[in-house]
Protein backbone atom coordinates (compact mmCIF):
# COMPACT_ATOMS: atom_id res chain seq x y z
CA UNK A 1 0.00 0.00 0.00
CA UNK A 2 2.66 2.21 0.63
CA UNK A 3 4.30 1.87 -2.81
CA UNK A 4 0.64 3.02 -4.23
CA UNK A 5 0.29 6.18 -2.01
CA UNK A 6 4.22 7.55 -2.04
CA UNK A 7 3.62 8.84 -5.80
CA UNK A 8 0.15 9.61 -5.97
CA UNK A 9 1.14 11.60 -3.02
CA UNK A 10 3.85 13.18 -5.47
CA UNK A 11 1.53 13.22 -8.12
CA UNK A 12 -0.97 15.42 -5.98
CA UNK A 13 1.23 17.92 -3.91
CA UNK A 14 3.27 18.25 -7.54
CA UNK A 15 -0.04 18.94 -9.52
CA UNK A 16 -0.64 23.43 -8.36
CA UNK A 17 3.26 23.77 -9.48
CA UNK A 18 3.22 22.35 -12.00
CA UNK A 19 -0.35 24.27 -13.37
CA UNK A 20 1.03 27.28 -11.87
CA UNK A 21 4.40 27.18 -14.24
CA UNK A 22 2.06 26.80 -17.08
CA UNK A 23 0.08 29.74 -16.28
CA UNK A 24 0.84 33.04 -18.17
CA UNK A 25 2.07 36.24 -15.84
CA UNK A 26 -0.33 38.60 -17.31
CA UNK A 27 -1.00 40.78 -14.42
CA UNK A 28 2.83 41.04 -13.57
CA UNK A 29 3.57 41.55 -17.17
CA UNK A 30 1.10 44.62 -16.60
CA UNK A 31 2.59 46.09 -13.44
CA UNK A 32 5.84 46.10 -15.12
CA UNK A 33 4.95 47.74 -18.20
CA UNK A 34 3.24 50.62 -16.51
CA UNK A 35 5.62 50.79 -13.52
CA UNK A 36 9.21 49.98 -14.44
CA UNK A 37 9.02 50.81 -18.38
CA UNK A 38 9.51 53.97 -19.81
CA UNK A 39 5.76 54.29 -21.35
CA UNK A 40 4.46 56.80 -23.36
CA UNK A 41 2.06 59.37 -21.14
CA UNK A 42 -1.18 59.01 -20.63
CA UNK A 43 -0.82 55.23 -21.54
CA UNK A 44 -1.82 52.12 -19.40
CA UNK A 45 -1.86 48.45 -20.00
CA UNK A 46 -3.87 45.96 -18.95
CA UNK A 47 -4.43 42.11 -18.87
CA UNK A 48 -7.89 40.93 -19.87
CA UNK A 49 -6.96 36.99 -20.02
CA UNK A 50 -6.59 34.25 -22.49
CA UNK A 51 -9.45 34.48 -25.62
CA UNK A 52 -8.54 32.14 -28.46
CA UNK A 53 -5.41 30.61 -27.39
CA UNK A 54 -4.43 34.90 -26.99
CA UNK A 55 -3.02 36.10 -24.06
CA UNK A 56 -5.10 39.56 -24.22
CA UNK A 57 -4.19 42.86 -23.20
CA UNK A 58 -5.93 46.32 -23.53
CA UNK A 59 -3.64 49.78 -23.76
CA UNK A 60 -5.54 52.82 -22.78
CA UNK A 61 -4.23 56.08 -24.36
CA UNK A 62 -5.71 58.85 -23.63
CA UNK A 63 -5.03 61.40 -26.46
CA UNK A 64 -6.62 64.47 -25.30
CA UNK A 65 -3.69 65.11 -22.79
CA UNK A 66 -1.51 63.57 -24.67
CA UNK A 67 -1.74 64.04 -28.26
CA UNK A 68 1.75 64.09 -29.14
CA UNK A 69 1.46 59.92 -28.28
CA UNK A 70 -0.90 59.64 -31.48
CA UNK A 71 1.79 58.78 -33.52
CA UNK A 72 2.99 55.68 -31.31
CA UNK A 73 1.75 52.50 -31.97
CA UNK A 74 0.43 49.62 -29.83
CA UNK A 75 2.18 46.62 -31.40
CA UNK A 76 5.27 48.76 -31.49
CA UNK A 77 4.92 49.28 -27.68
CA UNK A 78 3.88 45.18 -27.01
CA UNK A 79 7.04 44.19 -29.32
CA UNK A 80 9.15 46.51 -27.33
CA UNK A 81 7.86 44.67 -24.30
CA UNK A 82 7.65 41.05 -25.16
CA UNK A 83 10.92 41.14 -27.16
CA UNK A 84 12.92 43.44 -25.68
CA UNK A 85 13.21 40.98 -22.20
CA UNK A 86 14.65 37.72 -22.30
CA UNK A 87 12.30 36.01 -20.39
CA UNK A 88 9.34 37.56 -22.58
CA UNK A 89 10.99 36.87 -25.42
CA UNK A 90 11.79 33.09 -25.02
CA UNK A 91 7.70 33.25 -24.11
CA UNK A 92 6.60 34.20 -27.81
CA UNK A 93 9.35 31.73 -28.94
CA UNK A 94 7.79 28.80 -27.38
CA UNK A 95 4.42 29.69 -28.91
CA UNK A 96 2.53 32.10 -26.75
CA UNK A 97 0.72 34.73 -28.73
CA UNK A 98 -0.29 38.19 -27.49
CA UNK A 99 -2.58 41.13 -28.77
CA UNK A 100 -2.76 44.17 -27.30
CA UNK A 101 -6.46 46.23 -28.26
CA UNK A 102 -6.54 49.68 -27.83
CA UNK A 103 -8.68 52.21 -25.99
CA UNK A 104 -8.69 55.46 -27.47
CA UNK A 105 -9.99 59.01 -25.48
CA UNK A 106 -10.18 61.11 -28.39
CA UNK A 107 -12.40 64.72 -28.23
CA UNK A 108 -14.03 62.83 -24.98
CA UNK A 109 -15.00 60.20 -26.73
CA UNK A 110 -13.70 56.05 -26.23
CA UNK A 111 -13.04 54.53 -29.07
CA UNK A 112 -12.29 50.34 -29.23
CA UNK A 113 -9.68 49.00 -31.61
CA UNK A 114 -9.12 45.25 -31.57
CA UNK A 115 -5.00 44.91 -32.15
CA UNK A 116 -2.39 42.75 -33.92
CA UNK A 117 -1.44 39.51 -32.76
CA UNK A 118 2.36 39.52 -31.68
CA UNK A 119 3.50 35.78 -32.48
CA UNK A 120 7.47 36.10 -33.04
CA UNK A 121 10.13 38.65 -32.24
CA UNK A 122 12.74 39.74 -34.90
CA UNK A 123 12.59 41.80 -37.80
Amino acid sequence: MKKFLLPLCFIFFNLPSVAYAQEFEGKIIEKYFNEVMSIPKGWELTYVGKKSNIEVFTMHRDFDSYPQTQMLSVIDQMKRLMCGDDYLKKKIESGVKVRADSIDKHNGKYEKTQGVVLEKCGV
